[in-house]
Parts: C-alpha cells; structure tokens; sequence
C-alpha cells in the first residue's frame, strides 16, 4: 500500500509541474514574411496552437498578399503563414 500511494503522489506532483508550465504565458509576434524588424501585431497565450489561431485569424482579416511570419519570443516558435490557392492561410512551422 505505502509504495503506490508514493508512486501517486509523485505522479501528481509532476503533473502540477506540467501544468504550472503550460500555464505560463508568452508573447507571439506577427511580422512580414520579408519585414522582421517591427511586428504588425502581438499578443500573448499560454499555448503555440492558440496563438497559430490567432496568426491565421489575423492573416485572414487583415492579410494582403504577402506571407507573414509568427515568432514566439522566446524564440521557441518560429512558424511561416501563407495563403494557399483556395483563399485558406496555412502555418508552416521552420
């Protein structure tokens, strides 16, 4: 009994680690694809797959015809947009 109560509470205990991380927010910019040095919008998530919504929502409303980049700032995210035929934005990560 004692042995797997241990082994249960140091899974919890990991697992609030896990979630104290992925809580954390970050800031997203969105450049230019050929323009790094001013972001044309930023804003902050906890998670790269929100802030990729976010990036595709933007491109959408307020996209032209160029491919723009998302960066995370930490650098740990570093994602191409871009239009395809059909008028849809896709993400490519690099």
């Amino acid at each position: 009994g004692m042995a797997n109560g241990r082994c249960v509470r140091q899974a919890d205990e990991e697992n609030q680690q896990r979630t104290t991380i992925v809580e954390l927010d970050v800031d997203y910019q969105l450049y230019q694809k050929n323009d790094t040095s001013r972001a044309l919008a930023s804003a902050t998530f906890s998670d790269d797959f929100a802030a990729e919504k976010w990036a595709r929502k933007w491109a959408a409303d307020k996209g032209a015809g160029e491919d723009y980049l998302i960066r995370r700032s930490d650098g740990g995210l570093s994602a191409q947009l871009f239009r395809a035929a059909g008028g849809q934005w896709y993400i490519m990560r690099q």
